[in-house]
């Protein structure tokens, strides 16, 4: 029941296939702007989201763009909104719970992933996902886990990491929040994957929770 195989192929997505070849042409510039950090983007992305709001994946790439920018708030919003309007689409749950935990509503983990730490347990109508789902998943299930101070946990995790290269920059990030939860009681520390500022406190007896910085 809960297992998959992870695919580095590119999967399905008729939303897309549905689009417009000029839609489509615009979504994937969008996505090179991401690469290429290019912010002048941010505009495009919004147009294109008034022009397809029932297209989920540009508001992942608009959120990366407010990201470069350094629009907090705006980034926080969006992560709500899609998560609002897509509570099933795997990025939106991943962000929003961020967002979340972020702001010290660490129990929101809980509630968007209903209690489920499989990806296969959470879309059961699926067999495969992709690498980049994997680990994105991987991140924030860990990042839960060092609040809870379930760290042999997140130890196994980091070992089945070892077998994805493409895992290295997420590794890197949960070895570091692992450190950070497990080595200081009180500790501020900056989440590289989002860029911003988060001052943790962490429960020895298995009960975490966030300290809001002063």
């Amino acid at each position: 029941m809960s297992s998959f195989t992870i695919t580095y192929d590119k999967l399905p997505d008729p939303l897309f296939d549905a689009l417009p070849e000029s839609a489509k042409k615009r979504f994937l510039e969008i996505g090179n702007a991401i690469v290429e950090e290019d912010v002048s983007y941010i505009k495009k992305a919004e147009e294109f989201i008034a022009e397809y709001p029932h297209f989920p994946r540009t508001y992942s790439l608009l959120e990366g763009l407010y990201a470069l920018d350094d629009q907090e708030e705006k980034m926080q919003q969006l992560a709500k909104s899609m998560y609002q309007k897509f509570p099933d689409y795997l990025f939106a749950k991943t962000t929003y719970a961020s967002w979340c935990m972020t702001n010290g509503d660490i129990d929101a983990f809980e509630r968007i992933f209903e209690g489920k730490h499989n990806l296969k347990l959470l879309y059961p109508h699926r067999d495969s996902f992709h690498v980049e789902e994997f680990l994105i998943f991987m991140d924030i299930v860990c990042r839960h886990a060092c609040h809870q101070a379930n760290f042999d946990y997140v130890r196994q995790i980091l070992k089945l990491l070892k077998k994805i290269p493409e895992s290295a920059c997420i590794t890197d990030l949960i070895k570091h929040r692992l450190f950070m939860f497990e080595n200081l009681p009180f500790i501020t520390t900056m989440e590289q994957s989002s860029g911003r500022g988060e001052a943790i406190h962490v429960n020895k007896n298995n009960n975490a929770s966030k300290r809001k910085k002063k």
